[in-house]
């Protein structure tokens, strides 16, 4: 009884990874370079590993893209279900941080306040005033704040 309930859910899976395959090998052909997954006209690279938010800024730079800053609630599910299919866990760094420790967080690469905004409630705490990093709960897909120097998930976008 179990194997067949589990049935679907594999398939689902399997056709899942053969468009990413298909994404990933089409995405050099239409602008995304390896590795990359093309979404609606952007590239977006998902991480294997966890890093700190420093680490995910040089990390997606690197990569020749920047850190995710998401711009509507499509685009946040379908990061979040992205990250789901790969395993991820815990969180997922967004481009958006606290600069001036004062409780207004700001896009990384424009410096203003993101037009969209999905904080869980309560959120941003900046407990202790050490939460300075925006990241998305996976699990909820909500926004909270965090230690930078924490390590989660990272998204770079170009």
């Amino acid at each position: 009884m179990k194997t067949l309930r589990l049935a679907p859910l594999l398939l689902f899976m399997t056709v899942q990874q053969s468009l990413s395959r298909m994404s990933n090998e089409d995405s050099g052909r239409r602008g995304c370079e390896k590795g990359w997954i093309k979404r609606e006209g952007r590239c977006y690279l998902f991480s294997r590993n966890r890093r700190s938010f420093p680490d995910g800024v040089n990390f997606c730079t690197e990569n020749g893209g920047s850190l995710l800053e998401v711009e509507n609630k499509e685009e946040e599910n379908w990061v979040n279900f992205q990250c789901l299919i790969r395993g991820y866990s815990g969180g997922v760094w967004i481009g958006i941080v606290d600069i001036s420790h004062n409780g207004t967080f700001l896009a990384v690469s424009t410096q203003n306040q993101p037009s969209y905004k999905n904080w869980a409630p309560g959120e941003p705490s900046r407990h202790l005033n050490q939460e300075h990093c925006g990241f998305i709960w996976v699990h909820t897909n909500q926004w909270n704040d965090a230690g930078c120097g924490r390590p989660e998930h990272i998204v770079c976008k170009q």
